[in-house]
């Protein structure tokens, strides 16, 4: 399956910026599944679902809209209890406490319901069971692409909505920023010739993948590695910084 617009499908032993953030986030989730019962909403192409099986969840079913998606992963990624259906993220067919953790990310952006969505996640998450979700901070995600919307995005929300949406229907939600705005690596991509038209045409990736290929240049391995680390794996608690993509971990009361 190709990669098409928002859906990303891993590829091993290539790296891309969008697959190093991807990875970042399912690997950042796999601390909180090992014996549990696990829903991916908008599991995509399933690899992500399949890490979190493989990190010792119980059970694992990714849900996705599209039909391509989850035959694909179907196809791809087996398990006893790893499973991929098609479905709404806005209308879950589980029935009520179903699941014990339920993973969602970049997703809430994608959907004109913001409140059907989260109504739909604390039904079919057990008492005291984990959500864990990312999105976009919409100011910083929007500078982060220098200016150019994302087409596929249909409601974004600032750090603050965020928060504030997310406390307001869960307990104990602690909340996590990934790539920090105007980072060194950033700001060398953002000052690349013709920048915005690039980002506008190929996505951020495409500059980043430009700046991996000079990786023989001497002393630029490594300061790649560094940044590249900078605008990808790291994930941390919330502080002052701006973070292009905000992650929370709350609890369903």
């Amino acid at each position: 399956m190709k990669d098409s617009g928002e859906r990303w499908t891993y590829s091993e032993g290539v790296e891309t910026l969008a697959q190093r953030q991807h990875l970042a986030r399912y690997r950042f989730a796999s601390r909180f599944v090992k014996g549990l019962r696990v829903l991916d909403v908008a599991s995509g192409s399933g690899y992500g679902s399949y890490l979190l099986f493989k990190s010792g969840a119980k059970e694992v079913v990714g849900v996705d809209v599209d039909q391509q998606a989850v035959n694909y992963s179907n196809r791809t990624y087996h398990g006893e209890n790893l499973s991929f259906v098609v479905g709404d993220a806005e209308n879950l067919r589980f029935k009520k406490d179903r699941f014990d953790v339920v993973v969602s990310f970049e997703t809430i952006e994608h959907l004109p319901n913001h409140l059907k969505y989260i109504q739909e996640i604390k039904r079919v998450l057990a008492k005291n069971g984990l959500f864990i979700m990312s999105t976009p901070d919409k100011d910083i995600y929007r500078a982060y692409n220098l200016g150019v919307n994302n087409q596929y995005h249909v409601s974004e929300m600032r750090r603050n909505e965020i928060i504030e949406f997310l406390n307001s229907h869960f307990t104990n939600a602690r909340f996590y920023g990934q790539v920090p705005f105007n980072s060194r690596l950033w700001k060398s991509v953002s000052n690349f010739p013709f920048a915005t038209a690039i980002i506008g045409k190929l996505g951020i990736s495409a500059i980043y993948s430009f700046y991996r290929k000079l990786t023989f240049i001497p002393g630029l391995s490594s300061y790649y590695t560094k940044m590249s680390e900078e605008m990808s794996d790291s994930i941390n608690p919330l502080d002052s910084k701006d973070y292009v993509y905000i992650l929370a971990v709350a609890k369903n009361s």
